[in-house]
């Protein structure tokens, strides 16, 4: 029991109290440090100047397509005219059993630049996302390649453009903003705000030796990363995502990758339903266990303090008054410096109908997580990549 006097009260705090008051308030410090790490690398960042005789490297765009004619016909049109000098556009037709292959090969004949290519189905031969990949990456001309999925709406036709600007001599990777679709709902505002998350910590991944991306939905990368590492291989290709998020973790960090948050680059995918996007999740959780320790604890470290920091404060609520004043006062200097650092982010990122949501989605969000964690962890069976 510790005894003190602050303006002449005698104050009495236990041992264990104290302790959970220390955890509280030093959670309080580390959070107040990495959503001021965020506002610099993404608020404050400075704009790069436009150079309108900057060099423009020709580009190849890769699409992997698994019966997206829908989607195709919609989208793809927006790419085709884009406002850039030399570019190709390679569209993987993975086992589709639409009316895929009959609208590309029409579109084709409009369109020089357009090349498609077809893998057959073949039902004694299973493959994920990763050989339609590898095609894509096998059939480019070019040496930066562009990865969108056939899901994804491009808005700007300055996309290429935009991400191209970050192609510097010692720069390999180029990460782009990466959204779901808008719609006016609960359940589209809640989907949106995990991949906005997933962003936020993309961002304070790209500060120490290794890269971290949740999405490969708008990717700039040389050719040459891949032709050194033997393109996908076994090794740094998820199974379970059947996306490129192993290799940019292993060979992505911060002196070879550029993070672009102009809203001429931004790609917006197709919102998935509830049971998708908790497949998505629990899927996300099988390939984690892929990355080194390392990546794997911080991942979850920032989320947990989240939780423990909730905890805390509510034990500190049941305790003598001074410390509940306290603890209140914390907690509401925390939410005015998260609303205000969330405010400023979410203007940038042109997201700003989150705001509503976002102080009560960053508390209930771990535990949510943590929901779909235990629900994984009793076993599903694995989905193929679309």
């Amino acid at each position: 029991m510790y005894s003190f006097s602050i303006f002449q009260f005698e104050i009495q705090i236990s041992t264990f109290v104290l302790i959970i008051f220390i955890i509280f308030a030093a959670i309080f410090l580390l959070q107040t440090a990495y959503y001021s790490t965020l506002y610099r690398k993404i608020v404050a960042k400075k704009k790069p100047s436009e150079n309108n005789d900057s060099v423009q490297f020709p580009v190849s765009v890769i699409i992997c397509s698994h019966n997206d004619k829908e989607h195709l016909e919609k989208f793809l049109p927006k790419i085709l005219s884009q406002n850039y000098l030399k570019f190709e556009i390679i569209v993987v037709n993975d086992c589709s059993t639409d009316e895929t292959w009959e609208f590309l090969t029409l579109l084709k004949e409009k369109h020089k630049n357009l090349y498609v290519t077809t893998i057959e189905v073949d039902e004694q031969f299973s493959h994920g996302k990763k050989l339609a990949l590898n095609i894509g990456i096998k059939a480019a001309k070019h040496q930066w390649l562009l990865f969108t999925d056939a899901d994804c709406e491009i808005f700007s036709q300055n996309w290429i453009a935009q991400l191209q600007k970050n192609a510097e001599k010692n720069i390999h990777t180029v990460l782009g903003y990466v959204s779901y679709s808008k719609h006016n709902s609960l359940k589209n505002k809640f989907i949106r705000y995990d991949l906005f998350a997933s962003v936020l910590q993309s961002v304070i991944f790209s500060l120490p030796r290794q890269s971290y991306v949740d999405n490969d939905k708008n990717l700039l990368i040389r050719k040459e990363t891949f032709d050194e590492n033997k393109r996908l291989s076994p090794q740094i290709f998820s199974q379970e995502t059947g996306g490129m998020d192993l290799f940019i973790h292993k060979y992505s960090h911060r002196k070879n990758t550029k993070l672009e948050f102009n809203a001429e680059s931004f790609v917006y995918a197709k919102t998935p339903s509830w049971k998708k996007w908790i497949r998505k999740k629990e899927i996300f959780f099988s390939s984690k266990r892929r990355y080194s320790w390392k990546t794997r604890i911080l991942l979850s470290l920032e989320p947990c303090l989240r939780v423990l920091f909730l905890i805390t404060f509510i034990i500190l609520l049941f305790n003598v008054k001074f410390l509940i004043i306290t603890a209140l006062s914390i907690f509401l200097l925390r939410e005015i410096f998260l609303f205000f650092v969330l405010y400023k982010i979410t203007k940038r990122l042109e997201e700003q109908d989150l705001r509503v949501g976002f102080l009560l989605f960053d508390l209930i969000f771990p535990f949510f997580t943590l929901g779909i964690w235990c629900r994984k962890f009793f076993g599903q069976k694995q989905a193929k990549w679309k």
